[in-house]
């Protein structure tokens, strides 16, 4: 196989014009030099070889900054990190700092066979998971790494790296110590949920999103005693976006802020008009964990309910199970200072999250509400009639209110209602409205 170091020798240039002048490592203008000898060189189409860009992102970074204070140890971190990479590499690739906790590798292979760079990725993630010593102690790390091809993906060095980047964000989903390769389907998701988020950026000051409302039916009293504000965009460019797509990209851009505080805002005002028509109506509204983190959050709230006039039980909070909010302290004492101003705290989802049983004990939780695939298979799994019977025993018990969500048959109502359940939602009470299509059925 050919060997890179063959093609361009890191000792052929002044290393204080290509080399981090903190750090001492070939940095990115020794990669642009690298690839442009690399690329123009015969050799690699007669050998018929590709070569392969590894962004590798190590995560300790912070830590080391934040536990041993100061940079002199990041910058060691940096340097036990490049001469790892290198072993790993020999002398079958190149390697460069790339930015504070990224590094580049090139290595080649067998054009059409990636399995050796993903031998190498492997080699790289194990050997990361225990190797350096800093200032005496061990520092373990975990690696994601995003790979493109040259030229298979491209014969440009910035879409190359922009390609690999692509790779390593795909890579970071899958959690720690993973790798991932860029395609052209990961592109287009890619490019994709750009278009989403500059139009979503965009949404509230064109006035683009819109709220629709689900009835809740109280079996008790027979009667709709809540809605759900879901929130809506028509985007001009993009036409109908579900939430689906959208709101996990406001959730990673941080964007959910905004679009919490105009939801809440709208939300409200929904609640304020039903009181002034005599409606005594809960509304429900989605609440992310994210904007649990935002430190105006109780402002935001104390000065809806004084703008709206409206009384705080009328307003309802759900929350998705995750370990994103039991793990936090601050998200349980927030949690804890939003039902203090009388807002209903209820769990959505239940069933399918983190800890359903530590999510009742740790939060001041004023109901919950039965996740969709549980009723879907009331009808044909008597364990699951069980499981949804047992759900209901014991809430009972704790003094909080069930909702089952997700019905959509008669059998699945009545049978709830035999089964004491407080509420229910879904197709068969009423599908997602507008304000005029919710009037029509309540007034």
């Amino acid at each position: 196989m050919l060997r890179i170091d063959g093609i361009f020798n890191l000792n052929n240039y002044d290393k204080s014009a290509y080399c981090d002048s903190i750090t001492g490592l070939p940095d990115r203008s020794y990669l642009y030099r690298a690839f442009r000898q690399i690329s123009s060189d015969n050799r690699l189409a007669e050998h018929n070889i590709s070569v392969a860009f590894m962004l590798i992102e190590f995560d300790k970074y912070k830590y080391i900054n934040d536990v041993f204070v100061g940079h002199r140890y990041v910058e060691e971190f940096s340097r036990l990190s490049f001469g790892l990479l290198k072993e790993c590499v020999g002398g079958l690739g190149l390697v460069f700092s790339f930015t504070g906790n990224e590094f580049i590798i090139i290595a080649p292979h067998a054009y059409g066979d990636e399995r050796p760079v993903a031998v190498l990725a492997e080699s790289i993630i194990d050997r990361m998971r225990n190797y350096a010593k800093i200032s005496s102690y061990e520092i373990s790390s975990t690696a994601n790494i995003g790979i493109s091809l040259f030229p298979k993906h491209s014969g440009d060095i910035d879409e190359l790296l922009e390609f690999a980047d692509m790779a390593l964000y795909e890579a970071k989903t899958g959690g720690e110590n993973t790798y991932s390769f860029y395609s052209h389907e990961l592109g287009l998701y890619m490019r994709k949920k750009a278009d989403v988020f500059l139009s979503l950026k965009k949404a509230i000051d064109n006035n683009e999103l819109y709220l629709e409302y689900q009835p809740q039916f109280d079996l008790k009293c027979s009667s709709i005693t809540g809605i759900e504000a879901l929130m809506r965009w028509k985007s001009r460019k993009l036409g109908n976006v579900p939430p689906s797509d959208f709101i996990p990209i406001a959730e990673e851009t941080g964007y959910i802020m905004e679009l919490g505080r105009w939801l809440i805002g709208n939300a409200f005002d929904m609640c304020c008009r039903c009181c002034k028509r005599g409606l005594s109506l809960t509304v429900s509204l989605n609440i992310s964990p994210i904007q649990l983190q935002d430190k105006n959050l109780l402002d935001l709230i104390r000065f809806n309910l004084k703008k709206h006039g409206i009384p705080p039980s009328f307003i309802k909070f759900e929350i998705t199970e995750s370990q994103a909010i039991i793990s936090n302290k601050k998200n349980i004492g927030m949690l804890n200072e939003i039902a203090d101003l009388g807002i209903g705290i209820i769990i959505d989802d239940f069933g399918t999250g983190y800890s359903s049983l530590n999510y009742i004990a740790q939060f001041p939780i004023e109901g919950v509400k039965i996740d969709r695939s549980f009723i879907s298979m009331l009808e044909k799994n008597s364990k699951m009639e069980a499981v949804i019977d047992a759900i209901i025993h014991l809430s009972r018990i704790l003094g909080i209110s069930v909702t089952a969500e997700g019905v959509e048959t008669r059998e699945q109502f009545e049978k709830l209602k035999r089964m004491s359940c407080d509420k229910v939602q879904g197709f068969y009470i009423g599908r997602p409205m507008t304000a005029e299509g919710l009037e029509k059925i309540i007034l």
